[in-house]
């Protein structure tokens, strides 16, 4: 049997951490939460993880800039962005920039798992 693969959900609604973590763990994932930026990079700087998931509201600091200061950290885990606004300057700024694939939210949870096996 292969190891579970891990990711990191980043969002800062717990009713939809734990929706989207039930159905990855339903699905075999690892997953670990962050609710702010600050979790997430510290987790990030702690442990490895195959798959990032990014809801681009960030109450902290702007998601284009948590993105850029993951990717400074040498982290090249894929980064998939859910969000309610995929058309949105800082969703086309962050495609630009190498997020693999934009869902909107709220996404199927068949398309959710699909993409991140496309993704992966």
């Amino acid at each position: 049997m292969s190891p579970r693969r891990s990711v990191l959900l980043i969002d800062a609604d717990p009713m939809l951490r734990a929706l989207l973590g039930g159905l990855l763990e339903m699905h075999e994932y690892r997953v670990r939460f962050a609710e702010t930026s600050s979790q997430a990079l510290t987790l990030l700087a702690k442990e490895g993880f195959d798959l990032i998931i990014l809801e681009p509201v960030m109450q902290e600091i702007d998601s284009r800039i948590l993105y850029q200061r993951v990717r400074a950290m040498g982290v090249v885990s894929p980064v998939v962005l859910l969000t309610t606004q995929p058309h949105s300057d800082a969703a086309l700024e962050l495609t630009c920039s190498g997020v693999a694939a934009v869902l909107e939210k709220p996404c199927g949870h068949e398309l959710l798992v699909a993409t991140l096996e496309e993704v992966l």
